[in-house]
C-alpha cells in the first residue's frame, strides 16, 4: 500500500475541458460559463460533484431526485452517458477499489439492466487511477489493466486492445471508427472512442479535442469522456493558452475543494 493524492486542480481542470469539449465551435478561444451545460448526463455528473462534496455517500433519496429531475429510468442511460454521470463517483473512490465496486453494483441496480456488463466502466476507471499516479503507460494499456483486473476473460479485454492496436498502428481516425464502430457495441462506443482520442495524444488538448469532434457516432459522449481524461492528465494550467471561461470561478473552486476534502481514499489498496 502507498499514500495517493488527488490535486484539486487536476479534478477541476476535468470537468472544465469537459464542458469546453462539448461546446467548442469551430474555433478555440471560446468563452462558456456552467450554466451553458444542456448535455443531461453531464448535468447529471455535476448533481454527483456537489452531493458528494457535502454528503459523502450517494443514496436513494439523491437517485429518486435524479430520476424525478432528469426524467431518468432504467436503461434510458447508454453506458457511455453513464460513464459521464457517475465519473465524479470514480473519482471519489479513487483509491477505495473495494467500496467503489459496491457503488458500482447500486449504480446498476438503480440504472440498467441487471445483465448489464460494467466491464468498460471499469477499464476506464483503471486508466483514470493510472492517470492519477502517473504511472499510465499508453503503449502497454492492456498488459496495465490486466494488472488491475481481478477477474476478466478475454472477450472483455477485446475492446481495449482494438483501441491499442488502432494507436499503435497509427491507423487513420476514419479508418479507426469504422474498425471501433464495427466490434465495439453502441451502449459503450463513446467510451472507447474516447480512450483512443485521449490516448492518441494526451499531451496536446486541442489537437486531441478536435479529433474527437470528427467521430460521427456517439460524438457528444466522445468529446466529454475526452476532456474528462485530457484535464486529469494535463491539469489545470494548459486551459487558458485556448479558452476562458465566465463561470464564478471562486464557487467552483470551493465545490471542488469540498470534494477533495471528503474524498474516501488516502491510502492505496
Amino acid at each position: 500500500m502507498s499514500l495517493i493524492y488527488l490535486q484539486e486542480s487536476k479534478i477541476e481542470a476535468s470537468f472544465l475541458i469537459a464542458i469546453y469539449a462539448l461546446n467548442m465551435g469551430d474555433n478555440l478561444g471560446t468563452t462558456l460559463d456552467l450554466s451553458s451545460v444542456e448535455f443531461i448526463p453531464l448535468k447529471i455528473a455535476f448533481s454527483v460533484l456537489n452531493h458528494l462534496s457535502v454528503e459523502r455517500e450517494i443514496n436513494d433519496e439523491f437517485h429518486q431526485k435524479i430520476y424525478n429531475e432528469y426524467s431518468i429510468y432504467p436503461d434510458s442511460l447508454s453506458l457511455s452517458e453513464g460513464a459521464i454521470a457517475f465519473f465524479p463517483l470514480f473519482l471519489f473512490y479513487y483509491g477505495d477499489n473495494r467500496n467503489l465496486d459496491k457503488k458500482l453494483e447500486l449504480i446498476k441496480d438503480n440504472y440498467f439492466s441487471s445483465n448489464t456488463n460494467l466491464n468498460s466502466w471499469k477499464i476506464l476507471i483503471i486508466i483514470t487511477n493510472l492517470i492519477l499516479r502517473k504511472k499510465l503507460e499508453i503503449d502497454k494499456i492492456t498488459l496495465q489493466t490486466v494488472s488491475f483486473l481481478e477477474q476478466y476473460t478475454l472477450e472483455e479485454l477485446e475492446a481495449i486492445k482494438i483501441v491499442e492496436h488502432l494507436i499503435r498502428e497509427k491507423i487513420y481516425l476514419t479508418e479507426a471508427e469504422k474498425i471501433l464502430q464495427a466490434k465495439i457495441d453502441n451502449h459503450e462506443l463513446g467510451i472507447y472512442q474516447a480512450l483512443y482520442s485521449f490516448l492518441c495524444l494526451p499531451n496536446n488538448i486541442p489537437m486531441s479535442l478536435s479529433r474527437s469532434k470528427q467521430f460521427i457516432h456517439q460524438q457528444e459522449t466522445t468529446r466529454i469522456l475526452t476532456g474528462f481524461l485530457l484535464g486529469l492528465y494535463n491539469g489545470y494550467s494548459p486551459i487558458y493558452s485556448f479558452v476562458n471561461f465566465t463561470y464564478q470561478e471562486k464557487a467552483f473552486e470551493q465545490i471542488i475543494d469540498q470534494f477533495v476534502a471528503q474524498w474516501r481514499g488516502k491510502i492505496a489498496q
